[in-house]
């Protein structure tokens, strides 16, 4: 079985720049050709590069749709961490961080959506490839660490279980809301509802009542 990994990393600044331009350009091309569209040399010519260039960082077509997939996952991780930094940082809590975490989610989402919709679709064994799968958990476990850190505002008779579902069933539906056509705006207004029942099911019975109360006295 051919191997999907790349054959070796770029060290210098101009290599990297290569990589980078190379996957880029798989990314064009998925965009406008799909998958079972592309060809090594296509990526190679888009690019602006020579074939033996890509095969010396990479071995075929899969190599590097899946490092386009690597790449798009960590840059998903590190937005969502990033979102995250900021709300700790602005005393962010409840809807308006969940609301704040998923729109920079969405973000990343519709700007690597060749990646996602294409790929998910015609090449599901690329989202398997270690670093993928690694990014992968990593994005479900921060719904663990913020249930830890929300402490008692939480509702959850079962804390990890229910955490790690909710996580879930909210990557699925964001990646399902990026994938939509039509106005941006419509997107961030389904992605606000999906913050909105997040907290519903997520936060505890005493703070929406206290939150209730505070808003009736305001």
């Amino acid at each position: 079985m051919p191997t999907i990994e790349p054959r070796k990393l770029p060290r210098q600044q101009r290599s990297k720049a290569t990589v980078q331009a190379i996957l880029d350009a798989c990314a064009e091309g998925l965009q406008s050709r799909g998958y079972h569209g592309l060809t090594t040399h296509a990526i190679a010519m888009r690019a602006g590069a020579s074939v033996g260039t890509l095969y010396q960082y990479f071995p075929n077509r899969d190599a590097v749709a899946g490092a386009l997939v690597v790449r798009s996952m960590e840059r998903l991780l590190e937005t969502m961490r990033g979102a995250l930094a900021e709300c700790v940082e602005r005393g962010l809590a409840g809807q308006a961080a969940t609301e704040h975490l998923l729109l920079s989610a969405l973000h990343v989402l519709v700007e690597e959506r060749p990646v996602f919709s294409r790929l998910g679709a015609e090449a599901p064994h690329l989202f398997r490839l270690p670093a993928a799968v690694a990014a992968a958990s990593q994005l479900i476990h921060m719904s663990q660490e913020i249930r830890l850190t929300s402490g008692n505002q939480l509702d959850l008779p079962m804390p990890e279980a229910d955490a790690w579902i909710i996580g879930h069933m909210v990557s699925a539906s964001m990646m399902q809301i990026s994938l939509l056509e039509g106005p941006e705006e419509e997107r961030r207004k389904l992605t606000r509802e999906v913050a909105r029942l997040t907290c519903r099911m997520a936060l505890s019975r005493v703070s929406e009542s206290s939150a209730s109360v505070a808003a009736a006295a305001a």
